[in-house]
């Protein structure tokens, strides 16, 4: 099990897409994030592709993540948030 934790630019960039999205688009993205956390929390090692380092890109339409995975420490970090 891992925790997941946004990092502030992640916050701050899902906090943009939700300000200019209208509310059907709010309500698919809240979703698709929560569908995200919760299979991040159970194994974030085979959720995405994988980049550099500890680095994954992981999709949930209309939402992707860049995330960096700290194994000894169980915890994903949320570093980059963008819609398509």
């Amino acid at each position: 099990m891992y925790a997941v934790i946004g990092r502030n630019h992640a916050l701050d960039e899902l906090a943009d897409a939700m300000v200019v999205a209208d509310l059907p688009t709010q309500e698919l993205i809240e979703r698709m994030v929560l569908a995200l956390n919760a299979r991040l929390t159970v194994d974030a090692l085979k959720e995405g592709e994988s980049r550099w380092w500890n680095f994954r890109v992981t999709f949930q339409e209309p939402v992707a993540l860049l995330i960096d995975i700290s194994i000894a420490d169980g915890v994903v970090h949320v570093v980059h948030f963008w819609t398509y």
